[in-house]
């Protein structure tokens, strides 16, 4: 019998028993990897070096008796979604064709700790957007049973590599069917598990509510082994769940006889619960398949029809009879997405809390190594995403970041491209606007940072920029108001010097959805195509985003999000005021205090007290001391 034909924990108990060193494993694999790699192409990236060192290393673990698992020295695969320090992690995708992580999944560190030796990346469908492995930027994955038949996917690479006996188990990941559907064409054995039983801690999400790591093996036996080794409970995942059982080879029975499988009516074509098809149907509600309303708006005749014929798609609005009357207004529901429950609401504040943290720190490496350490645009804005990522709940940006310095800043919308990319100095100032998708929420945060000595004219419009928007976050209004009202207040510095900026203070911003959301919004001159001129109800969610933008110079825009709430009543009415979500400091270095009257130095000052008391908690000792001079009082 070939090493090859063992299966992992047959192999494991092999290594541990001394008939196979660890080293060989891991030569018979790689041989047999460059042996059939021509044919069938299951991996993006293979670490020979790599594998060969760390099996030394293992071998000497194990000899001592420091590794004794089933897994110690066993050779695995891991799918190309999955961040793993210091190897190139592509989701096959020529977008990420350089692209390093700094640190491993946690799924992976649980098999380094066990052993397993990582013999490379194997591929997949791009970003995990298929289900035949042949969508990958570098070349389509081969059945290893039949050349000519697709080995499914997205996780296909890892059983085609399984199945041509080219590593010994692998990893994939699993949103719909994933890592079971390839696992059945290629002839091997494959679990998705339970949401929240493995990390999901450096895997490259596609659909997060849906996404879990799982094993692939030769057998059951393997699977549970290894479903063992990278289950555990992680804090930096915020789904992940502590379950006390994570003994799963003890299930394993011999004989499944007598054993049912439960399938969801759902599957069978049943519908919805008779329960909750009643409750509908009690509230006037019809229930049809979705693409029926191509059929059904032909037959309406003679009525109203409420519908906004710039968001409707041309088939519904063409085949409306011509005796129907349009109602041409927006959805009722947006004005109801837009007003956040006190749940969602504190869900926002703990989203803030987070990047507030990733934000804080950046600001914190960005003026400790300017002009150190080479920086440009692009790279700081990959260091901030970065920072986001680390934090516990995290599902990506927002939009995408606007990372501009000086002249480049004044471009209010500039994206940084490699032909643009500018090397940051150590002077002038630096605006970056970005956000990031939390479990908890959206966030939209812009701050603009002097990397060094800046002009008279640039301190002065920063100064400026810096008041309106704590102007606007303090101010107070009567119920009925919007947002053209307190949008005065906010532009009042600038226009008393006979300066302004050529859009909105203020947008909506949805609950983990678009980071523009109508229909609130603060600006002065009424744009009605955008239909955000709603009146300020308690619980909307808007940006709070003056600025200032010089052609050829510089530009500078300084966001906090704000939350609208009721403040008072009394016999003049119900007043309104808004609550910072954002808490990130202002950079004290290019303010000038001399422009600031009483009020905003209160409010600058109650501010940064208050972002060193809610960020400082969640920092190094360095950065809070850091954090603590830059949130001092003026």
């Amino acid at each position: 019998m070939s090493v090859l034909d063992l299966t992992a924990v047959e192999l494991g108990k092999k290594i541990k028993a001394k008939e196979i060193t660890v080293v060989d494993a891991v030569k018979a694999s790689l041989e047999q990897i460059k042996k059939l790699e021509p044919v069938v192409h299951a991996y993006v990236t293979v670490d020979e070096e790599g594998a060969l060192k760390k099996a030394e290393e293992v071998q000497k673990l194990i000899d001592d008796g420091t590794l004794t698992g089933p897994l110690a020295g066993v050779p695995v695969a891991i799918k190309d979604n999955m961040c793993t320090k210091d190897l190139l992690t592509t989701c096959s995708s020529k977008i990420l064709y350089n692209f390093v992580p700094t640190f491993s999944a946690e799924a992976v560190i649980n098999l380094e700790k066990a052993g397993a030796v990582i013999l490379g990346k194997t591929n997949m469908d791009e970003f995990a957007m298929g289900s035949t492995t042949e969508t990958s930027a570098y070349g389509v994955t081969r059945n290893p049973w039949d050349p000519e038949h697709v080995p499914g996917g997205s996780s296909g690479g890892s059983c085609a590599a399984v199945a041509a006996e080219e590593c010994f188990f692998a990893l994939g990941s699993d949103t719909g069917g994933s890592i079971r559907q390839p696992s059945s064409f290629c002839g091997v054995t494959g679990i998705k598990p339970t949401y929240g039983t493995v990390s999901r801690y450096g895997l490259i999400a596609y659909g997060s509510s849906l996404d879990q790591i799982g094993p692939i093996a030769r057998d059951v036996t393997d699977c549970a082994t290894i479903l063992e080794a990278i289950s555990s409970y992680d804090k930096k995942d915020s789904t992940s769940i502590p379950r006390e059982d994570m003994d799963f080879t003890s299930a394993l029975v011999d004989d499944v006889k007598g054993m049912r499988i439960g399938i969801p009516r759902d599957y069978l074509g049943e519908g919805l619960d008779e329960e909750v098809k009643a409750y509908l149907t009690g509230l006037g509600v019809t229930l049809k398949p979705y693409n029926d309303i191509y059929e059904m708006i032909k037959t309406l005749k003679n009525v109203k029809v409420l519908l906004e014929t710039g968001k409707t798609n041309y088939a519904i609005v063409n085949n409306l009879d011509s005796t129907c009357k349009i109602v041409d207004k927006m959805n009722p529901t947006a004005l109801a997405k837009s007003i956040k429950n006190p749940v969602e609401i504190e869900n926002e504040k703990k989203a803030h809390i987070k990047d507030g943290v990733a934000m804080t720190k950046f600001i914190y490496w960005l003026k400790k190594n300017i002009g150190k350490i080479p920086m440009t645009e692009i790279s700081v804005s990959d260091y901030l995403e970065q920072l986001r990522r680390e934090q516990e709940g995290n599902l990506g940006l927002s939009f995408d970041t606007i990372s501009a310095y000086q002249a480049n800043a004044a471009m209010c919308h500039y994206s940084a491209t490699p032909e643009s990319d500018t090397k940051l100095k150590p002077e002038g100032l630096y605006l970056v606007d970005s956000g990031g998708q939390y479990y908890e929420g959206t966030t939209d945060i812009t701050r603009t940072v002097a990397l060094g000595p800046v002009t008279d004219e640039e301190r002065e419009h920063f100064t400026l920029v810096a008041m309106s928007m704590l102007r606007l976050g303090h101010v107070k209004f009567l119920y009925g108001c919007r947002g053209l009202s307190p949008d005065y207040v906010a532009r009042e510095p600038l226009w008393s010097r006979g300066l302004n900026y050529d859009h909105g203070t203020g947008h909506g911003v949805g609950y983990l959805l678009n980071v523009h959301e109508r229909p609130n919004g603060i600006r002065f001159k009424m744009v009605p195509e955008r239909m955000d001129n709603a009146v300020l109800e308690a619980g909307m969610i808007c940006s709070d985003e003056p600025g200032i933008y010089i052609e050829g110079s510089h530009g500078i825009r300084t966001e906090n999000m704000i939350v609208c709430k009721n403040a008072e009543k009394n016999q003049y009415g119900q007043f309104m005021e808004f609550e910072y979500l954002t808490y990130v400091p202002i950079d004290l270095d290019a303010l000038d205090v001399s422009l600031m009257e009483k009020k905003d130095i209160q409010y600058l000052n109650e501010y940064h007290k208050a972002v060193y008391e809610k960020i400082s908690p969640y920092l190094t000792e360095e950065e809070a001391a850091w954090l603590k001079e830059a949130t001092r009082e003026v």
